[in-house]
């Protein structure tokens, strides 16, 4: 429906956000989604993948499900209240491919944590990526993680448990990821 929109009337506003109050019409929203989409192409999300969102209503939330769906990956979609348990049980549950996490943190509570398979994406790009996308400062990442491998059960599916507690662990130990914090 957006992409139709967006041939009919380009000009016509599509999206606002009540929170800074920023405007896209739909030929903005579309140049939006296309960032977005290309980001997470390049960091190996495909056709059929499921991909967790835990995040509330906001504004780039709503970026990141069209740019998912202009993928044709699949969005899972859960309660933001949720405990950590009840997302990492249904995380564990559903055959996800992605997953966006928070991990503790002093000054902000929890920090968005990226993890990224290898480490030939230079940070700078990525801060790009977030900066070309007009997304708000404080809800940009905090901390890449960089590994060789995504922990995955007999069934491919992320642990997400393993990978949360290996970041932590990583953070006091000396461990096979490379960290950059912001």
């Amino acid at each position: 429906m957006v992409w139709m929109s967006a041939e009919r009337t380009p000009d016509h506003l599509a999206l606002i956000d009540d929170l800074s109050d920023r405007r896209l019409t739909y030929a903005e929203l579309i140049g939006e989604i296309d960032i977005v989409a290309a980001g997470l192409f390049e960091r190996g999300i495909r056709q059929g993948d499921r991909v967790a969102t835990v995040l509330p209503s906001l504004f780039e939330h709503c970026l990141l499900l069209l740019a998912l769906q202009r993928l044709c990956a699949v969005s899972a979609l859960m309660n933001f209240r949720l405990s950590v348990a009840e997302i990492r049980n249904l995380i564990s549950d559903g055959d996800i491919n992605a997953a966006v996490i928070g991990i503790p943190h002093k000054k902000w509570g929890e920090a968005v944590t990226a993890c990224i398979v290898g480490d030939d994406i230079p940070v700078e790009d990525l801060e790009r990526l977030f900066q070309n996308s007009e997304l708000a400062q404080f809800k940009r990442p905090r901390i890449y993680v960089f590994l060789e491998i995504i922990p995955r059960n007999a069934t491919n599916k992320i642990i997400r448990r393993e990978l949360k507690a290996n970041v932590l662990r990583s953070r006091t130990e000396e461990k096979n990821y490379k960290i950059v914090e912001v």
